[in-house]
């Protein structure tokens, strides 16, 4: 029986071919250019994002309702990507700021209406 000693396995890059010109990537380079899995989905974070800063700035109405509004929307296309943590929480801060903007808006037309029934 021979004794063959083992031969490190040389690993071709891989060719990319941009508009007639051949790159070629090494291993290393290709890993780098891995996305992580969490950032993927784009939607999520920004529906996230979104819903922070609506409860954040409710007291201003306009700003924290069109934020609502967008971190409800990115919420819903964010789990239709795909079923994450950080979608369903942008769409529930979302859903919370718009209730809590509706119950001060009741609120409010409450008291003028009691002001106006008293002069």
């Amino acid at each position: 029986m021979e004794d063959k000693e083992k031969e490190p396995i040389e690993v071709e890059p891989e060719k990319v071919e941009i508009e007639g010109a051949v790159i070629e990537e090494t291993k290393e380079e290709q890993d780098s250019k891995v996305v992580p899995e969490e950032n993927k989905n784009k939607m999520a974070i920004a529906s996230l994002v979104l819903g922070i800063i609506s409860i954040v700035v409710l007291d201003n109405f306009f700003v924290s309702l069109v934020c609502a509004i967008l971190a409800i929307v990115f919420g819903i296309q964010g789990k239709k990507e795909d079923r994450s943590k950080m979608a369903t929480a942008g769409f529930i801060l979302g859903i919370i700021t718009v209730s809590l903007l509706a119950l001060c808006m009741i609120g409010i037309f409450q008291v003028a209406w009691l002001f106006t029934s008293l002069l």
